[in-house]
């Protein structure tokens, strides 16, 4: 099974209205998961998917 993971900057760039700021402010909140790398911090395309479709823990707060 592979994973799709996303830069903090592509992922702002794929969510329209979303700054780069904002997602990290998600992730800080633990509205978005991440996979660290290195020093770099990776989203999960699932999580982005379901921020865009509605399901996330970020708006029900």
């Amino acid at each position: 099974m592979e994973v799709e993971l996303y830069t903090i900057k592509q992922a702002a760039t794929l969510i329209n209205g979303l700054s780069e700021h904002a997602i990290r402010r998600m992730i800080k909140e633990g509205a978005l998961r991440t996979i660290k790398v290195g020093n770099r911090q990776l989203v999960l395309k699932g999580d982005l998917y379901e921020l865009v479709m509605g399901k996330d823990k970020y708006k029900s707060r």
